[in-house]
């Protein structure tokens, strides 16, 4: 019986799992991870580690942009879009140890 209600115990579990998948991002940024709501149910982009994101990056993920910008986090993508602009921006002026000290 033990092993019956363990069996049943992982099936719920991997259901719970299944569901998160298919309706949340989990987003790890620089200070925080967050559960952001998508729009429409699909089993993409379930975990995204923006922390060192461009905008090359960003254009490749349009679905989590608009859901970042729907659930009010659309500072996340400007942060580290104009963090790669900067970055861009100065490095003919910085030497190789200044752009291994800021990754």
């Amino acid at each position: 019986m033990k092993k019956l209600a363990a069996i049943f115990f992982g099936m719920l579990l991997g259901a719970a799992g299944v569901w998160g998948s298919y309706n949340y991002h989990v987003v790890r940024t620089e200070k925080e991870w967050l559960c952001v709501p998508k729009q429409r149910a699909a089993l993409t982009e379930v975990y995204c580690d923006i922390r060192e994101w461009g905008a090359g990056e960003w254009k490749d993920h349009p679905d989590l942009v608009k859901n970042l910008v729907k659930h009010g986090r659309s500072d996340l993508v400007i942060d580290t879009s104009a963090r790669d602009f900067f970055d861009d921006l100065s490095r003919p002026f910085s030497t190789s140890r200044d752009r291994d000290d800021r990754r």
